[in-house]
């Protein structure tokens, strides 16, 4: 490898910004679960056990019907 000149970047660089994005991403993924877990607790909170999503029979994963 020749000599570096300054404004020249090194794949040893170009991985470690990559790393640290896929880091940053994590922690903001990490975060925006807890807030989704945090607001979906407090909305069934005040439900009676059994009436949440997937309990009335219906698939809501898919089209196909539950399974008899």
């Amino acid at each position: 490898m020749s000599a570096l000149r300054p404004g020249d970047i090194t794949d040893e660089m170009i991985q470690a910004m990559d790393a640290a994005k896929r880091q940053g991403l994590q922690k903001d993924l990490r975060a925006l679960a807890a807030n989704i877990r945090a607001d979906a607790e407090g909305r069934y909170d005040n439900a009676e056990p059994g009436s949440g999503p997937g309990s009335s029979g219906r698939c809501w994963g898919s089209r196909t019907p539950p399974a008899i």
